[in-house]
């Protein structure tokens, strides 16, 4: 058996406490903020991820616009810290 310090089990607690949410959590924060975005021009959430794919502490939402357009944007997993237009990654290639 391992013989863990007091002030390393305090920290692994703390962190633990601190940073891991559920996907459930973090889907309910993200719509939250997607909702404050979506309002302030508009238009409606239509869903989040509970999943953040790359760990930048942001999850995919979808919205439409009051046009219909559907807008995939990025909602951050902490509440009140808003939403970004999603960055589209492409690759181009060369002939």
């Amino acid at each position: 058996m391992r013989n863990w310090s007091l002030s390393t089990i305090s920290l692994l607690c703390i962190v633990s406490l601190a940073g891991c949410k559920s996907p459930q959590q973090i889907r309910a924060i993200a719509l939250d903020n997607a909702k404050v975005t979506a309002s302030a021009t508009g238009g409606n959430v239509i869903d989040c991820s509970g999943i953040d794919s790359d760990g930048d502490g942001y999850v995919s939402c979808s919205v439409q616009s009051k046009t219909n357009a559907i807008i995939e944007i990025e909602c951050s997993d902490i509440s009140g810290a808003g939403c970004k237009i999603k960055q589209q990654k492409y690759s181009r290639s060369i002939d």
